[in-house]
């Protein structure tokens, strides 16, 4: 009271002097001694000593509030009182809160003396943030004087909302009836008190200071008391269901500070409700909300993780959530692509981050068992997506994040931070899947695909188009009823200008055709038009698997196979714009230099999707023989379901397409092209008899030479193809050795096969006997050591077993010089078949 009056520095330290000197007192009433030698009677005037300490200290608050009677005064004081109220021990909470309440009290009298002086009460909201968590502390004193201060502070705001028009408002009605609730300590009614009071507080927290109120009310969910930390959680939760209208610019501040306190509650139940404060904001602020959580570091903390999960369990908002991250996915470019610096023949593709972070939320997503129902409702569209995506970050390098870094010095500057993200793109989307196909139950579907061993295709660049044929597979067998849903999503992104994406879709839809679209012969029509607008795909692997596609045609049986092999015509008029080979592809026809189809007429529809077909192994793209290997299986299971009239114009061209590949590098193109040339003999009995028989004997050769082929699946077809040539051969006695020496899975004694063979073809080919000959010494070239050694010894049986009135139908000169020549080869194997075929000429 003394003049002059103390300088604000001054009067703070008093302040900080006296609460500390004061409050840390040890509590009264504690029922025990102070030190050993003390009396009863001294430790009851030790007690009446605090009291009238606390007395004293209240009054010299209250004189200091006088003398400063307006918000800012009131400010100095509870700013220093306000860290006491929160300390750990009870009584410094009881003697700090009934400090406060005193001075509110004091306020709320005296204000008058100064009203005119100050617009308003500006700290109010804060005022009120920071005693709120002490309403549901567990000392009842406590609490007591908490109702009391709210209802303090919601009278000042009255007096200054009335101030200047006669009246006051009674806005601190709502809390009187508080009073004898806080007598009760049961977590409900507590709860229930939370709730009552943020029912005031909605009402009268100014707009201005919302966002000051909630950010102090946050700071309230780290208390050290777990009640008070819960029950300003509840108040948070209530205040932004009501009111989170309200924050637009806001958003992000209160989700920053909602998550990096989500690291530092102790109390389980607090920290669930600040989770779901992030759910409850977006009740208002979907977007907003939606791409803030986004945009957290990859990959996501377990608090980001926690908050996709509790958004997973609002089935209001998860429909919403879900379309606005499916636009994401299908908006958002999914890959970056860049040529590699040390191979210029090479791109470098790197993931984005957005879609990234749109897969790990669905995952979060997907793990809850509330989403269950909206994820079965929306389960084909998901399950596009979601593959999709497996697609698009196959062979992808992770995403790099670019962070703005601000350096302080003399010249502030701004620099931007790259880093790579810790994250693998494939993975995640794999992972998803999982998920989504866990939250489905589609438990046959993931047994089917973990015993394929799908997972691990799907993560290869070079397999991963056979693991999309499998999972197509698997799904058709255990999920049939998604199929044409499923079909009806991913023909969205059919003509994507991403390979990857065109590649899954195409391996998909080619394994479905096979299965007959799982009954929906509805959706056939167009997945084959889809198939036939990819027969001028750019990619090399999409073409392919178009091919497949079409082979598997097949499986629709003799009727369908028809009606679908005259679509292929719709597609010779897309030729005009098309370069010179997939003009061959579609039609099979000679083409000009300008691109338009010949003279030649295109036969019927049959022929034309043949010849599409069979055009498929002259791709010049095509290196390592995909899909040359592919035209010659889908032209295998499609001549089961045409007639010999359908075959008939282009059955020999069919034939020398196919020759070269009898000499492939590859042991599964060996053995598909002699397939092929089996199956082709059932149109050699009629009016292409003449021709076929030609072709027959044009090819023998090779395939007697590779009954003894390195490979054990190409020895099988070569077998099976004489088997079926046997008939139309044209020698009774070949047919007859070829059905009895030739077993599939028999053992094969070669050297005598075609030493007895070779007898029979002398007798009853004659006229062919040099042909035969010089077509097996042109396989003294071949690149296989087992080949020239078969040749030499065919070469060899076929001259010594021969009569001497026959040697002037032979090249002797040519065939001897070759032999000789053979002698030289590398391989021991070659020279000794070589000498030993000579050994026989002695008379040649």
């Amino acid at each position: 009271k003394l003049e002059p009056t103390l300088s604000d520095t001054d009067t703070e330290k008093l302040l900080e002097t006296a609460l500390t000197c004061v409050l840390v007192l040890p509590p009264e009433g504690g029922g025990g001694k102070w030190l050993k030698e003390e009396t009863y009677e001294e430790h009851v005037e030790h007690e009446r000593l605090v009291k009238l300490t606390m007395t004293a200290l209240e009054d010299l608050l209250k004189e200091m509030l006088c003398r400063n009677c307006t918000p800012d005064g009131l400010e100095v004081i509870f700013k220093h009182l306000h860290p006491w109220t929160t300390s750990r021990q009870d009584h410094e909470r009881k003697r700090a809160m009934q400090l406060c309440a005193a001075v509110f009290s004091c306020m709320c009298d005296n204000m008058h003396l100064n009203i005119g002086t100050c617009a308003q009460f500006s700290r109010m909201g804060t005022t009120l943030a920071r005693l709120v968590p002490r309403c549901t502390d567990p000392e009842v004193t406590v609490r007591e004087a908490a109702i009391d201060c709210i209802q303090s502070v919601l009278q000042i705001g009255d007096k200054f909302k009335g101030s200047g028009r006669g009246d006051e408002v009674t806005s601190s009605e709502g809390v009187l009836h508080l009073k004898e609730k806080v007598q009760h300590t049961d977590p409900s009614v507590l709860f229930s008190i939370a709730n009552d009071i943020a029912k005031v507080l909605i009402k009268n927290v100014p707009s201005s200071e919302l966002m000051s109120f909630l950010s102090c009310l946050m700071e309230a969910l780290v208390d050290h008391q777990a009640h008070s930390s819960s029950g300003a959680c509840v108040i948070l939760n209530s205040v932004l269901r009501a009111r989170g209208g309200e924050l637009h610019s806001q958003v992000d501040v209160v989700l920053s500070s909602l998550h990096g306190k989500m690291g530092e509650i102790t109390c389980r139940q607090t920290r669930t409700g600040a989770i779901r404060a992030v759910r409850t904001l977006m009740a208002h602020q979907l977007l907003t909300v939606l791409n803030l959580l986004l945009n957290y570091p990859l990959p996501f903390d377990t608090h980001i993780c926690e908050c996709w999960r509790v958004i997973g369990e609002d089935t209001g908002l998860l429909a919403s959530v879900l379309t606005h991250l499916l636009e994401l996915l299908s908006t958002r470019l999914p890959y970056e692509e860049l040529p590699c610096t040390r191979d210029r023949g090479r791109t470098i593709r790197t993931a984005t981050l957005m879609p990234v972070a749109v897969t790990c939320a669905l995952k979060e997503i997907f793990s809850v068992e509330e989403s269950k129902v909206e994820v079965m409702n929306s389960y084909p569209r998901l399950l596009a997506a979601v593959l999709v995506r497996i697609a698009s970050t196959v062979g992808t390098d992770p995403p790099k994040e670019e962070r703005r870094q601000s350096r302080l010095s003399r010249d502030v500057s701004v620099t931007t931070v790259t880093r790579v993200v810790n994250i693998d793109p494939c993975a995640t989307s794999i992972d998803a899947c999982k998920q989504l196909l866990q939250q489905n139950q589609s438990d046959d579907l993931l047994t089917a695909l973990d015993h394929e061993g799908v997972w691990s295709q799907l993560k290869e660049e070079a397999t991963y188009h056979d693991g999309f044929t499998v999972f197509a597979r698997c799904l058709a067998a255990t999920q049939p009823q998604y199929a044409a849903k499923l079909i009806t999503c991913l023909c969205a992104v059919s003509a994507s200008v991403y390979q990857p994406q065109r590649v899954m879709v195409a391996a998909v839809i080619a394994e479905l055709v096979c299965h007959r679209c799982t009954g929906d012969l509805a959706l056939v029509d167009m997945l084959i038009n889809n198939l036939l607008g990819w027969l001028v795909d750019t990619s090399s692997v999409v073409r392919k698997l178009c091919i497949r596609g079409l082979g598997n045609i097949a499986s629709l049986g003799p009727q369908l196979v028809q009606k679908y092999l005259t679509m292929v015509l719709s597609v010779v008029d897309r030729c005009r714009s098309t370069p010179r080979w997939c003009c061959r592809l579609l039609t099979g026809a000679e083409v000009h230099h300008d691109g338009v189809v010949g003279c030649c007429q295109v036969q019927k529809y049959a022929t034309t999707v043949l010849s599409a077909m069979m055009a498929g192994m002259d791709d010049k793209e095509d290196m390592q023989d995909e899909i040359t290997l592919e035209a010659m299986s889908g032209l295998s299971k499609i001549l089961d379901s045409v007639d010999e009239t359908q075959i008939r114009a282009i059955l020999i061209n069919i034939s020398l397409r196919i020759r070269p590949c009898f000499e492939k590098e590859r042991s599964e193109i060996r053995g598909a092209a002699f397939t092929l040339f089996g199956n082709l003999s059932q149109f050699g009995g009629g009016p292409s008899k003449d021709n076929f028989f030609e072709q027959i004997h044009t090819n023998l050769i090779s395939f007697l030479l590779h009954l003894n082929d390195p490979d054990a699946q190409v020895r099988k077809a070569c077998k099976q193809t004489l088997r079926q040539l046997g008939p139309l051969i044209g020698s009774e006695s070949m047919n007859k050795m070829f059905q009895k020496h030739l077993l599939i899975d028999g053992q094969l004694i070669y050297g005598e096969f075609i030493n007895e063979l070779t007898k029979v073809m002398i007798q009853d080919f004659e006229s062919k006997l040099n042909f035969y000959v010089m077509n097996g010494v042109s396989f003294f070239r071949s690149s296989w050591p087992e080949i020239r050694s078969n040749a030499a010894l065919f070469v060899g049986f076929l001259l010594g077993n021969m009569n001497k009135d026959k040697y002037s139908l032979i090249s002797r000169e040519h065939v001897s010089g070759a032999l000789i020549l053979l002698l030289q080869d590398p391989s021991v194997k070659v020279k000794t078949r070589a000498a030993e075929a000579m050994s026989g000429l002695c008379y040649f």
